[in-house]
């Protein structure tokens, strides 16, 4: 098991906004999330992708090579992706991105998924009563980015304003 370096800790408090004694009583002292931030600053070399394999009768018009992309860290990037955004499918990509950033945080091959290499929106299709249908392939690549980087970038809130 690597361990947690200073640098690594330093990045993890900066991004969570934890207290020196958050940090003491619950991070440190959890062998769990030590070994968690031990490996945290692999996260931004992977990006997760799901593609449309197939893709019928889809109300947002998600064609069969649209993606979506994300961080390993679970941050939608936008510019990178070709589909619209579907409720009804990033709902369903939460289990696979939980299994790639576990294998990530094991050392693990994040490709080497043996369940939910396929995923489908909730929309069950026409044949069984629903509307449409579209099924995604999840795949990882090694791509080290710093755009999106979440553990160098600076977040600043903004005011959010009725719609």
């Amino acid at each position: 098991m690597r361990f947690l370096s200073s640098q690594g800790l330093e990045k993890a408090k900066k991004i969570f906004g934890y207290s020196e004694e958050q940090t003491k009583n619950y991070v440190l002292s959890s062998e769990k999330n030590s070994k968690i931030l031990s490996r945290f600053e692999d996260l931004p070399n992977y990006k997760v992708i799901f593609e449309a394999v197939s893709s019928e009768n889809c109300s947002l018009r998600i064609k069969k090579g649209d993606k979506f992309v994300f961080s390993a860290s679970g941050l939608y990037l936008p510019d990178e992706s070709t589909a619209n955004p579907c409720v009804e499918a990033l709902t369903n990509f939460a289990p696979s991105m939980y299994i790639v950033y576990e294998r990530i945080l094991e050392g693990l091959d994040p490709n080497g998924i043996l369940s939910c290499q396929n995923v489908q929106c909730h929309d069950i299709g026409i044949e069984h009563g629903g509307w449409g249908k579209t099924i995604y392939r999840v795949r990882v690549v090694k791509d080290p980015h710093d755009k999106f980087d979440l553990l160098d970038r600076e977040f600043i809130p903004r005011k959010r304003t009725a719609t």
